[in-house]
């Protein structure tokens, strides 16, 4: 029962993919049987856009209607399934547009559900392959629904029965735990590192918004099918890139990112210039895999300590959902003059708006720790610290400590139980009877008190601290 428990928030997660991937491709086809494949690939990035504004309603609706979150999200899941089979029968452009429309911002909201339900249950060193293998298992159903179904009533049931499954686990993992109520006092601003992860992802996510604008267009005109074959490497790359970002520093994770974006440029270049339709697929939907799971789970990693809570597990959604919005009209107008000397032009400068904020990334942003590996236990760290008298016994000093840094009686309590046991991350949370995620936050607010970054650093500026030092 505790592996079925613990494994709900991915469930949810594939489910939203399914239901998200679905109803967008889905969307796709039926603009392009009523309205024409030239309106695709620009209807696509505005329904795609309003999604934006159900994962930026969930934090407040967690934050101000907490009671009232579980229903909301069913009716969500709800309204967004009967907005699937309404798209499924439309026979008119507008309610395809309106639907598509109400359907992807109400997943919107599901979705900011699932990912925060992922990060309040998972460990930093399991983060990047449960995004891999729930995106995996929507993307291996989704291209079963596209071989056994027509995009009609029946695809379109399915689609509504998937909106449903990812709405009810969601709505599950959904209510804040108490222990959040006994966070530490103020909000606690978002690390540095987010601004600048963000600075990472939105030109990234213009390269490869512009090579998924030119290739929807050429799926809507017939030149080429992305509901086959490519689709595989998609779940291929993400399942792959899940496994390796857990086992790679996040410190090199933004790199690996940038030499995968820069290979997608050589695909844009082929497709304006009348090169083969699948190998540019391909190397798109290789590419496209492992960004899915960079962005995501490096905003789940980034922000899952940092307020508003419900906020910053999905950004990475909300970031690459409104640059695709931001960059289709562009995108779409430089594909279509097949202007070599423009699109190199545009392209070299994106990549240099791609590697400025990864080499600000290694220089300021996340530790260079390998997630894979437990933090260094307090020994460790007390071993590496200078040595200096301790005049104070423990409680002493954890108390002189606490009283020179204006430490809360929470936070003190966190505080010794950090320094006094090599246990994890949710062992801790359990033995303080609190959340995980309200024990991020006491560890962050100490850390802004103290003027540190991190626990380790918390912990050596502990171990390393003298009562004279006040003198």
């Amino acid at each position: 029962m505790s592996v079925i428990r613990k494994n709900v928030p991915m469930a949810a997660l594939a489910f939203f993919y399914l239901a998200f991937l679905g109803v967008e491709y889905l969307f796709d086809e039926k603009v392009a049987l009523l309205a024409g494949a030239g309106s695709v690939a620009m209807a696509e990035s505005v329904v795609v856009g309003i999604s934006v504004a159900g994962f930026l309603l969930y934090p407040p609706a967690l934050r101000f209607s907490e009671r009232r979150i579980k229903p909301l999200l069913l009716v969500a899941g709800g309204l967004a399934a009967a907005c699937s089979v309404e798209i499924g029968v439309a026979e008119q452009p507008v309610a395809v547009y309106v639907e598509g429309a109400v359907g992807l911002l109400c997943l919107g909201f599901v979705g900011a559900a699932a990912h925060d339900a992922v990060v309040r249950e998972r460990e930093d060193a399991g983060i990047a392959s449960t995004v891999g293998v729930a995106y995996t298992a929507a993307i291996l159903l989704q291209v079963e629904l596209q071989e056994l179904t027509e995009a009609g009533l029946m695809r379109a049931a399915l689609l509504a029965a998937a909106c449903l499954a990812s709405a009810a686990p969601a709505a599950a993992r959904a209510a804040v735990p108490k222990a959040l109520e006994t966070a530490a006092s103020g909000d606690v601003p978002a690390t540095r590192a987010l601004p600048i992860l963000a600075a990472i992802v939105a030109p990234m996510t213009r390269i490869f918004s512009t090579l998924n604008v030119t290739l929807t267009g050429m799926h809507a005109a017939g030149q080429v099918d992305l509901g086959s074959w490519p689709w595989l490497l998609l779940a291929a790359s993400a399942l792959a890139s899940g496994f390796a970002l857990d086992r790679l520093s996040r410190r090199y994770a933004p790199v690996a990112m940038a030499l995968v974006s820069t290979l997608s440029c050589f695909a844009i270049f082929s497709a304006v210039s009348g090169g083969p339709a699948l190998m540019c697929a391909a190397v798109f939907y290789l590419g496209s895999g492992a960004f899915v799971v960079f962005f995501t789970s490096a905003f789940m990693l980034a922000g899952r300590a940092s307020s508003p809570s419900g906020l910053w597990p999905s950004a990475g959604r909300v970031v690459n959902n409104v640059v695709s919005l931001a960059v289709a009209a562009p995108a779409l107008a430089l594909v279509t003059r097949a202007n070599s000397l423009a699109i190199s032009a545009v392209v070299l400068v994106v990549l240099a708006a791609i590697y400025a904020p990864v080499f600000l990334w290694l220089e300021k942003g996340a530790e260079p720790t390998v997630p894979g590996e437990p933090p260094a236990p307090a020994a460790a760290i007390l071993a590496d610290a200078p040595s200096a008298p301790a005049p104070l016994d423990p409680d002493q000093r954890i108390a002189a400590f606490s009283s020179a840094f204006g430490l809360t009686e929470r936070e003190t309590e966190v505080l010794a139980a950090l320094i006094t046991s090599d246990s994890s991350m949710q062992d801790l949370a359990r033995q303080l009877f609190m959340s995980r995620t309200a024990l991020h936050r006491h560890i962050s607010s100490m850390c802004g008190r103290v003027g540190v970054d991190n626990r380790q650093a918390l912990l050596l500026c502990y171990f390393s601290w003298r009562p004279e030092d006040l003198g």
